[in-house]
C-alpha cells in the first residue's frame, strides 16, 4: 500500500486502496457491512454526529460518577508546563435533554483544563466544545469508556467497573418510570453490565470486604473496611465463571479463615482466586452435592493449619515460589494455584477430609508441575516443609 511507502498520499486515494484491502477479505466485507447498517440505523433512530458550541463556562462540570479524579501534579507539570495552543483540541462534553449542565467525559486532564483556564484567563464566558446531545443517561459512561481503553493513561480496570455498575444502576432505576426505554433495556441484558453489577455487590455484600485497587487504601475514595480486594480484573472473571452464588460461598469461607483480628487487609489472589478455580472444577464435576457445606472453608484450614497464618505467604513464598522452581520461572495463577491447593490438601488432610472431600484435579498438568503422582506426595524439590511432615 502506498501509505507504507512513506509517501504523502490523499485521502481519497487511501480509500481507494483500503476498499480494496476489504473487498478481497469475506470477514472485513461482513464487518462493513454491518457497520453500514448499524449507523444508518442509529441516525435514524436519533443518535447523531457531535456538534461544536458555545458552552457557557458556569455549565460545564466534571462528573466524577464518571471521570478519573483529576490530577494537579499532571496537569501542571506535564501539560500547563508544556502548554502550546496549536495542539490543544476540543472538550467533549454531554448534554443529558433533561439536564441544564454539560458532563465533560473526555480530556479533562489535556483539552478541559488548558482551554477552561485559558478562557477563564482571557474573560472568557464561553468555551467551544463537542456536544453528544442525549436523552441516554447511560451514555456519558459509555463514551468514556470508549475513549479511555485506548491512548497513553488508559483508563483503569476500577475506572470502568465503576463506571459500568453506575450506569446498570441508571438504566435499573430509569426503568421504573420508563419501562420501554431500550437504551436502559440494551445495558440491563449486556453481559457486561451485568457482571459489573454482580461483581460490585457480592463484594458489597460480603461487609467487610472493599472491592478496591491497592492506590485507593488510605485515601478518601477507600471503601474504609478492615479487608479489601485489589485484582479487579480477577473479581470480574471470577464472579463470570462461578457467578454469585459461588463467589459469596468462597468470601464467606475466607472471611472466616483468614479475615481475622490482626490479619493481613489485603485478601490474596492466589488462595482467593486458585479457590474459585477449584470451585468451578468442584460444579463442573458434579461433585458438590456430595461434599460436607463448609468444604471450602476445611481446604483452607488445611493449609493454615499446616503453613501458617499468612495467605500471603502461603501464595508467594511456597506456591508460587516453589512452582517456579520446579517448573523451571513459568507460573500461571488459574492453573497452579489451584492444582497446588489441591494437592497440599491430599498431602495434609485427615483420612475422613479426604474420603469425603475427593477434589478434582489435571493429572497430566499435576504431574508435570512434579508435586503429585499417582500416589500424591510432595517431592523433595518442592522444598517448603509442612508441620505434620517429617
Amino acid at each position: 500500500m502506498t501509505v507504507q511507502t512513506g509517501k504523502k498520499v490523499k485521502v481519497l486515494d487511501y480509500l481507494v486502496e483500503i476498499e480494496k484491502v476489504i473487498n478481497d477479505n469475506e470477514e472485513y466485507k461482513s464487518i462493513l457491512s454491518d457497520a453500514q447498517s448499524k449507523l444508518l440505523k442509529d441516525l435514524a433512530n436519533g443518535k447523531s454526529w457531535m456538534t461544536i458550541e458555545d458552552v457557557p463556562l458556569d455549565k460545564l462540570i466534571l462528573d466524577y460518577q464518571v471521570q478519573r479524579y483529576f490530577k494537579v501534579k499532571h496537569a501542571i507539570k506535564t501539560i500547563i508546563k508544556n502548554f502550546d495552543p496549536r495542539v490543544v483540541t476540543l472538550p467533549i462534553t454531554v448534554k443529558l435533554s433533561n439536564y441544564d449542565f454539560y458532563s465533560v467525559v473526555d480530556g479533562q486532564h489535556g483539552p478541559t483544563i488548558s482551554k477552561i483556564l485559558v478562557a477563564k484567563m482571557m474573560g472568557q464566558d464561553t468555551l467551544k466544545c463537542l456536544v453528544v446531545n442525549t436523552d441516554d443517561h447511560t451514555f456519558p459512561g459509555k463514551i468514556f469508556r470508549i475513549l479511555n481503553k485506548t491512548g497513553t493513561l488508559q483508563a483503569g480496570e476500577f475506572d470502568i467497573l465503576k463506571i459500568e455498575y453506575r450506569d446498570y444502576m441508571i438504566a435499573i432505576e430509569g426503568l421504573k418510570t420508563d419501562p420501554n426505554n431500550q437504551n436502559y433495556r440494551n445495558t440491563i441484558n449486556d453481559p457486561t453490565f451485568i457482571n459489573a453489577y454482580e461483581t460490585v455487590t457480592v463484594f458489597k455484600e460480603s461487609s467487610i470486604i472493599d472491592l478496591e485497587p491497592e492506590s485507593s487504601r488510605g485515601t478518601k475514595n477507600s471503601g474504609g473496611n478492615e479487608f479489601y480486594f485489589s485484582h479487579i480484573l480477577y473479581a470480574r472473571e471470577n464472579t463470570a465463571l462461578i457467578r454469585v452464588e459461588g463467589m459469596k460461598k468462597i468470601i464467606e469461607a475466607y472471611k472466616k479463615v483468614w479475615c481475622y483480628e490482626g490479619a493481613e487487609s489485603k485478601i490474596d489472589n492466589g488462595l482467593f482466586s486458585g479457590m474459585v478455580y477449584l470451585y468451578s472444577a468442584v460444579e463442573k464435576a458434579n461433585l458438590s452435592k456430595e461434599f460436607p457445606e463448609d468444604w471450602i472453608e476445611q481446604v483452607y484450614r488445611v493449609l493454615k493449619d499446616n503453613l501458617g497464618d499468612s495467605p500471603e505467604y502461603i501464595h508467594n513464598s511456597c506456591i508460587k515460589a516453589q512452582c517456579k522452581y520446579v517448573t523451571g520461572g513459568s507460573w500461571n495463577t488459574k492453573q497452579h494455584c489451584p492444582t497446588v491447593m489441591r494437592d497440599i490438601f491430599v498431602r495434609c488432610a485427615t483420612p475422613e477430609q479426604l474420603q469425603k472431600i475427593v477434589l478434582p484435579f489435571d493429572k497430566k498438568f499435576s504431574e508435570k508441575l512434579r508435586i503429585t503422582g499417582d500416589e500424591p506426595d510432595l517431592i523433595e524439590s518442592f522444598k517448603f516443609k509442612l508441620k505434620n511432615v517429617a
